[in-house]
């Protein structure tokens, strides 16, 4: 199907519906670059993209959970094959039901660097951002969307999250407030809830 575009006058058709030829739309464009240029092109394809989660992800996704939780959540052996088990089985489960929960990730090219995992669009229970990309605002994007989609879905009207100690304040930036718990959770764990 051919698409036609209008830019100040001109129509330039294409048979590609992602991408314009820019340079039919902006001669000025197809001159040779800069290296200032040509490194801004680069960043931009560089952006990460939030995208859903396919069963294809599994390992990836799982390894880089375990990456994050022993090198920034815990050095504690016990723990981390607690939270390990844990979000594996959380993993295991959304592959059986796929259709029960919100389970996004961040990906830059085609490498994942960012998951979360909300099951039954109420119960946040994974979200990880590969040590060399936090503080860039992946895991607030990610949240963001998936909350989004979970207003959508969710019969509970409300997001629950157990906290890991190094988590608190980055959910409390986003709105998330304590909530009692009648589970016992591990040393340094805060539960937490956020109103659809």
């Amino acid at each position: 199907m051919m698409l036609e575009y209008t830019n100040a006058g001109q129509r330039v058709k294409s048979e590609n519906t992602k991408s314009r030829k820019w340079q039919n739309l902006y001669p000025e464009e197809s001159k040779p670059q800069t290296r200032l240029q040509h490194s801004m092109t680069t960043v931009e394809r560089m952006q990460s993209s939030i995208v859903s989660v396919n069963p294809q992800d599994y390992d990836e996704i799982l390894n880089l959970m375990r990456r994050v939780i022993c090198t920034d959540i815990t050095q504690d052996q016990a723990l981390q094959d607690h939270y390990i088990d844990n979000v594996t089985q959380n993993l295991k489960g959304w592959l059986i039901h796929p259709k029960a929960g919100c389970h996004l990730k961040a990906v830059q090219g085609e490498i994942i660097i960012g998951v979360i995992l909300i099951k039954n669009f109420w119960n946040l229970c994974n979200l990880f951002v590969a040590s060399e990309y936090q503080s860039q605002g992946i895991g607030k994007a990610l949240v963001k969307e998936a909350i989004a989609q979970c207003r959508q879905y969710s019969d509970e009207q409300v997001i629950y999250v157990n906290a890991a100690a190094n988590a608190i304040p980055f959910y409390k930036a986003l709105g998330f407030i304590p909530r009692a718990s009648n589970k016992p959770q591990p040393p340094g764990v805060e539960s937490m809830r956020f109103l659809l």
